[in-house]
Protein backbone atom coordinates (compact mmCIF):
# COMPACT_ATOMS: atom_id res chain seq x y z
CA UNK A 1 0.00 0.00 0.00
CA UNK A 2 2.80 2.36 0.81
CA UNK A 3 4.57 1.70 -2.92
CA UNK A 4 1.25 2.52 -4.36
CA UNK A 5 1.44 6.23 -2.73
CA UNK A 6 4.28 6.86 -3.05
CA UNK A 7 3.74 5.80 -7.18
CA UNK A 8 0.65 7.89 -7.17
CA UNK A 9 2.35 11.15 -5.48
CA UNK A 10 5.39 10.56 -7.70
CA UNK A 11 2.82 10.96 -10.58
CA UNK A 12 0.40 13.53 -9.52
CA UNK A 13 3.51 15.43 -7.34
CA UNK A 14 5.34 16.58 -10.18
CA UNK A 15 6.02 19.89 -11.40
CA UNK A 16 4.75 18.92 -14.76
CA UNK A 17 1.82 17.08 -13.43
CA UNK A 18 0.73 20.12 -11.94
CA UNK A 19 1.18 22.81 -14.42
CA UNK A 20 -1.12 20.58 -16.42
CA UNK A 21 -3.49 19.66 -13.99
CA UNK A 22 -3.63 23.82 -13.33
CA UNK A 23 -4.07 24.47 -16.93
CA UNK A 24 -6.80 22.27 -17.48
CA UNK A 25 -8.55 23.77 -14.98
CA UNK A 26 -8.08 27.57 -16.26
CA UNK A 27 -8.98 26.82 -20.00
CA UNK A 28 -12.03 24.95 -18.80
CA UNK A 29 -13.48 27.77 -16.67
CA UNK A 30 -12.38 30.11 -19.83
CA UNK A 31 -14.68 28.66 -22.19
CA UNK A 32 -17.28 27.85 -19.55
CA UNK A 33 -17.15 31.98 -19.46
CA UNK A 34 -16.55 32.36 -23.54
CA UNK A 35 -19.95 29.84 -23.45
CA UNK A 36 -21.92 32.13 -20.93
CA UNK A 37 -21.04 35.10 -22.64
CA UNK A 38 -22.24 34.12 -26.02
CA UNK A 39 -25.48 32.50 -24.72
CA UNK A 40 -26.03 35.81 -22.74
CA UNK A 41 -26.62 37.53 -25.67
CA UNK A 42 -28.90 34.87 -27.12
CA UNK A 43 -30.67 34.72 -24.51
CA UNK A 44 -30.75 38.77 -24.92
CA UNK A 45 -32.08 38.84 -28.30
CA UNK A 46 -35.18 36.20 -27.27
CA UNK A 47 -35.92 38.69 -24.70
CA UNK A 48 -36.34 41.33 -26.51
CA UNK A 49 -37.68 39.81 -29.49
CA UNK A 50 -40.43 38.85 -27.34
CA UNK A 51 -41.56 41.52 -25.76
CA UNK A 52 -41.33 43.51 -29.03
CA UNK A 53 -43.68 41.05 -30.42
CA UNK A 54 -46.11 41.15 -27.59
CA UNK A 55 -46.22 44.89 -27.75
CA UNK A 56 -48.57 44.37 -30.72
CA UNK A 57 -51.13 42.79 -28.44
CA UNK A 58 -50.72 43.90 -24.86
CA UNK A 59 -52.09 47.22 -25.23
CA UNK A 60 -55.42 46.39 -26.56
CA UNK A 61 -55.49 43.08 -24.70
CA UNK A 62 -55.63 44.76 -21.80
CA UNK A 63 -58.96 46.58 -22.82
CA UNK A 64 -60.66 42.82 -23.43
CA UNK A 65 -63.52 42.04 -21.15
CA UNK A 66 -66.41 40.65 -23.27
CA UNK A 67 -66.91 38.05 -26.07
CA UNK A 68 -67.81 40.73 -28.77
CA UNK A 69 -64.25 42.31 -27.40
CA UNK A 70 -61.94 39.40 -27.81
CA UNK A 71 -63.92 38.87 -32.01
CA UNK A 72 -63.00 42.77 -31.97
CA UNK A 73 -59.42 42.15 -31.36
CA UNK A 74 -58.46 39.15 -33.86
CA UNK A 75 -60.20 40.76 -36.24
CA UNK A 76 -58.69 44.72 -35.64
CA UNK A 77 -55.68 43.90 -34.27
CA UNK A 78 -53.96 40.14 -34.10
CA UNK A 79 -55.23 38.78 -37.57
CA UNK A 80 -53.57 42.47 -39.26
CA UNK A 81 -50.64 42.29 -37.17
CA UNK A 82 -49.77 38.16 -38.28
CA UNK A 83 -50.32 39.08 -42.00
CA UNK A 84 -48.92 42.29 -42.91
CA UNK A 85 -49.40 43.74 -46.37
CA UNK A 86 -47.45 47.00 -45.99
CA UNK A 87 -43.50 48.23 -44.90
CA UNK A 88 -43.22 50.68 -42.17
CA UNK A 89 -44.69 53.47 -43.53
CA UNK A 90 -48.03 51.62 -44.40
CA UNK A 91 -47.88 52.74 -48.33
CA UNK A 92 -45.34 50.69 -49.87
CA UNK A 93 -46.56 47.34 -50.10
CA UNK A 94 -44.38 44.34 -49.54
CA UNK A 95 -42.76 42.48 -52.59
CA UNK A 96 -44.99 39.55 -54.33
CA UNK A 97 -43.52 36.57 -53.88
CA UNK A 98 -43.44 33.80 -56.30
CA UNK A 99 -46.86 32.28 -56.09
CA UNK A 100 -48.59 35.38 -55.84
CA UNK A 101 -46.99 36.98 -58.91
CA UNK A 102 -49.36 34.40 -61.08
CA UNK A 103 -52.14 36.36 -58.98
CA UNK A 104 -51.35 39.54 -59.99
CA UNK A 105 -54.24 41.94 -62.04
CA UNK A 106 -54.12 45.56 -62.75
CA UNK A 107 -53.35 47.34 -59.84
CA UNK A 108 -55.77 49.05 -57.86
CA UNK A 109 -58.41 46.54 -58.50
CA UNK A 110 -56.96 43.39 -56.70
CA UNK A 111 -53.98 43.11 -54.62
CA UNK A 112 -52.97 39.49 -53.86
CA UNK A 113 -51.31 40.05 -50.72
CA UNK A 114 -54.83 40.32 -48.94
CA UNK A 115 -56.16 36.32 -50.64
CA UNK A 116 -52.76 34.52 -51.67
CA UNK A 117 -51.97 31.45 -50.07
CA UNK A 118 -48.19 33.06 -49.76
CA UNK A 119 -46.81 33.15 -45.83
CA UNK A 120 -46.20 36.46 -45.24
CA UNK A 121 -44.11 38.44 -42.81
CA UNK A 122 -45.89 39.15 -38.97
CA UNK A 123 -46.21 43.81 -38.96
CA UNK A 124 -42.82 43.76 -37.49
CA UNK A 125 -42.31 42.90 -41.05
CA UNK A 126 -39.05 40.49 -39.57
CA UNK A 127 -41.10 37.35 -38.29
CA UNK A 128 -42.34 35.22 -40.64
CA UNK A 129 -44.93 32.60 -40.17
CA UNK A 130 -44.52 29.00 -40.04
CA UNK A 131 -47.77 27.22 -40.98
CA UNK A 132 -51.40 28.34 -40.52
CA UNK A 133 -52.31 30.10 -36.98
CA UNK A 134 -54.86 28.43 -35.18
CA UNK A 135 -57.56 28.85 -32.43
CA UNK A 136 -57.79 26.11 -29.61
CA UNK A 137 -60.83 26.01 -27.49
CA UNK A 138 -61.19 24.26 -23.88
CA UNK A 139 -65.04 24.13 -22.56
CA UNK A 140 -67.22 22.21 -20.51
CA UNK A 141 -69.49 19.23 -20.34
CA UNK A 142 -72.71 19.16 -18.80
CA UNK A 143 -72.32 18.84 -15.48
CA UNK A 144 -74.04 19.06 -11.92
CA UNK A 145 -73.88 22.53 -10.28
CA UNK A 146 -76.76 23.76 -7.87
CA UNK A 147 -78.80 26.47 -8.91
CA UNK A 148 -80.92 28.15 -6.41
CA UNK A 149 -84.76 26.95 -6.58
CA UNK A 150 -86.36 30.48 -6.98
CA UNK A 151 -83.93 30.57 -10.12
CA UNK A 152 -84.98 27.51 -11.37
CA UNK A 153 -87.37 28.74 -14.17
CA UNK A 154 -84.67 31.42 -15.76
CA UNK A 155 -81.37 29.56 -15.90
CA UNK A 156 -81.01 25.94 -17.64
CA UNK A 157 -77.62 25.40 -16.36
CA UNK A 158 -75.22 26.54 -14.61
CA UNK A 159 -71.28 25.99 -15.66
CA UNK A 160 -68.70 26.05 -12.93
CA UNK A 161 -64.70 26.81 -13.19
CA UNK A 162 -62.60 24.78 -15.87
CA UNK A 163 -61.35 21.23 -14.32
CA UNK A 164 -59.32 18.30 -16.69
CA UNK A 165 -62.83 15.83 -15.32
CA UNK A 166 -65.34 18.26 -16.75
CA UNK A 167 -63.66 19.15 -20.12
CA UNK A 168 -66.08 18.31 -23.17
CA UNK A 169 -64.50 16.05 -25.53
CA UNK A 170 -67.94 14.77 -27.76
CA UNK A 171 -68.41 15.89 -31.38
CA UNK A 172 -70.28 18.27 -32.84
CA UNK A 173 -72.03 19.90 -35.78
CA UNK A 174 -71.71 23.44 -36.07
CA UNK A 175 -73.05 25.83 -33.67
CA UNK A 176 -72.47 23.19 -30.89
CA UNK A 177 -75.52 20.88 -32.11
CA UNK A 178 -75.25 17.24 -31.28
CA UNK A 179 -75.17 15.27 -34.32
CA UNK A 180 -77.88 12.76 -35.68
CA UNK A 181 -76.21 9.54 -37.49
CA UNK A 182 -79.40 9.89 -39.64
CA UNK A 183 -78.73 13.33 -40.92
CA UNK A 184 -76.49 16.17 -40.72
CA UNK A 185 -73.13 17.16 -42.51
CA UNK A 186 -70.54 15.10 -40.76
CA UNK A 187 -67.36 16.76 -42.31
CA UNK A 188 -67.81 19.76 -41.01
CA UNK A 189 -68.19 18.68 -37.56
CA UNK A 190 -66.07 19.88 -34.62
CA UNK A 191 -63.67 17.55 -33.22
CA UNK A 192 -62.20 17.32 -30.01
CA UNK A 193 -58.29 17.10 -30.13
CA UNK A 194 -55.99 15.59 -26.84
CA UNK A 195 -52.72 17.14 -26.06
CA UNK A 196 -51.02 14.66 -28.35
CA UNK A 197 -52.63 15.11 -31.54
CA UNK A 198 -52.87 19.06 -30.90
CA UNK A 199 -48.68 18.90 -29.99
CA UNK A 200 -49.64 21.66 -27.20
CA UNK A 201 -48.79 21.53 -23.44
CA UNK A 202 -50.69 23.07 -20.41
CA UNK A 203 -51.09 27.19 -20.38
CA UNK A 204 -51.97 29.29 -17.37
CA UNK A 205 -54.33 31.94 -18.09
CA UNK A 206 -54.24 35.75 -16.37
CA UNK A 207 -55.77 34.18 -13.41
CA UNK A 208 -53.68 31.85 -12.51
CA UNK A 209 -55.99 28.95 -13.53
CA UNK A 210 -54.13 25.94 -15.49
CA UNK A 211 -55.84 25.09 -19.07
CA UNK A 212 -55.03 21.51 -20.52
CA UNK A 213 -53.07 21.14 -24.44
CA UNK A 214 -55.94 19.45 -26.18
CA UNK A 215 -59.14 21.47 -27.13
CA UNK A 216 -61.37 21.99 -29.99
CA UNK A 217 -58.90 23.15 -33.08
CA UNK A 218 -59.94 25.70 -35.62
CA UNK A 219 -57.18 27.03 -37.83
CA UNK A 220 -57.48 30.30 -39.62
CA UNK A 221 -55.43 31.25 -43.13
CA UNK A 222 -51.95 31.54 -44.50
CA UNK A 223 -53.40 35.23 -45.49
CA UNK A 224 -55.31 37.78 -43.97
CA UNK A 225 -58.93 38.03 -46.02
CA UNK A 226 -59.04 34.04 -45.15
CA UNK A 227 -58.24 34.71 -41.41
CA UNK A 228 -60.81 37.45 -41.32
CA UNK A 229 -62.90 35.13 -43.05
CA UNK A 230 -62.45 31.75 -40.85
CA UNK A 231 -62.97 34.19 -38.17
CA UNK A 232 -66.14 35.36 -39.20
CA UNK A 233 -67.85 32.06 -39.73
CA UNK A 234 -66.82 31.18 -36.27
CA UNK A 235 -68.35 33.86 -34.51
CA UNK A 236 -71.69 33.12 -36.84
CA UNK A 237 -71.96 29.92 -35.78
CA UNK A 238 -71.46 31.05 -31.90
CA UNK A 239 -68.15 28.84 -31.31
CA UNK A 240 -67.69 30.84 -28.41
CA UNK A 241 -70.17 30.10 -25.86
CA UNK A 242 -71.47 29.80 -22.25
CA UNK A 243 -69.56 26.74 -21.96
CA UNK A 244 -66.34 28.22 -23.23
CA UNK A 245 -63.23 28.54 -20.30
CA UNK A 246 -60.25 29.56 -22.98
CA UNK A 247 -59.70 30.25 -26.40
CA UNK A 248 -55.48 30.04 -27.23
CA UNK A 249 -53.96 31.72 -30.03
CA UNK A 250 -51.22 29.74 -31.23
CA UNK A 251 -48.63 30.91 -33.57
CA UNK A 252 -45.54 29.93 -35.02
CA UNK A 253 -42.67 32.08 -36.17
CA UNK A 254 -39.29 32.29 -37.34
CA UNK A 255 -36.52 35.04 -37.35
CA UNK A 256 -34.04 34.65 -40.05
CA UNK A 257 -31.53 37.50 -38.57
CA UNK A 258 -31.10 34.83 -35.44
CA UNK A 259 -32.22 31.75 -36.88
CA UNK A 260 -34.67 30.95 -34.06
CA UNK A 261 -38.47 30.01 -34.21
CA UNK A 262 -40.85 31.02 -31.56
CA UNK A 263 -44.54 29.98 -30.48
CA UNK A 264 -46.87 32.80 -29.26
CA UNK A 265 -50.04 31.80 -27.56
CA UNK A 266 -52.46 34.62 -26.98
CA UNK A 267 -54.76 33.46 -23.93
CA UNK A 268 -58.00 34.21 -23.63
CA UNK A 269 -59.88 33.34 -20.55
CA UNK A 270 -63.89 33.07 -19.92
CA UNK A 271 -64.52 33.09 -16.49
CA UNK A 272 -67.52 31.52 -14.62
CA UNK A 273 -68.67 35.33 -14.17
CA UNK A 274 -68.98 36.05 -17.58
CA UNK A 275 -65.70 37.76 -17.87
CA UNK A 276 -63.24 37.48 -20.73
CA UNK A 277 -59.45 38.55 -20.03
CA UNK A 278 -56.27 38.15 -21.45
CA UNK A 279 -52.75 36.82 -21.21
Amino acid sequence: RTSHIKKLRSRFGSRRARYLIYYGIISSLLLFMIFLFVYGFEVGDSYYGLRQLDFYFRNVSNELKTKENMYGLFHHNVIPALHRVYWYNQIAPLPLEANEKKLQVEAGIHDPRLTSKARGYMQDCTNKLVGVPRLRQLRLKDHYHKIPRVFLNFFEGAYGKYFAFREDKESYLPGWIKPDPRNGNISQMWHYRSASATESTAVQGRSGWIYGGGGYVAPLSWNRGGSWMALQNLEMENWADKKTRAIVMEINLFNNNIKRFTELRFIVEALPNGVYMSR
